[in-house]
């Protein structure tokens, strides 16, 4: 399994640049066929489960998920088995 690493900074990181990376990512699998990631690892993602917490995780997860040329396997730190498993 092939994934891209996405650092969140324990939810500091932005959303936009998230997401970004997401898409370069993703962009690789329109290059070439070959170069299509499995899916995306989230890293230091934030430990709580705060409101604003669940919130940021359901918006990038939800992004990399309508990805095309994105494998949808997602492996992270947090503890929100939905969102992993395509719940949210």
């Amino acid at each position: 399994m092939i994934v891209g690493h996405v650092d969140v900074s324990y939810g500091n990181a932005s959303i936009q640049g998230v997401t970004n990376q997401v898409d370069q990512f993703a962009s690789w699998g329109a290059t070439a066929s070959n170069l299509t990631l499995d899916g995306i690892f989230f890293d230091q993602t934030p430990a709580g489960a705060s409101n604003a917490e669940v919130e940021y995780l359901s918006q990038i997860t939800q992004h990399a998920k309508n990805r095309q040329n994105l494998g949808k396997n997602f492996v992270s730190h947090f503890r929100l088995p939905s969102l992993i498993s395509g719940g949210a």
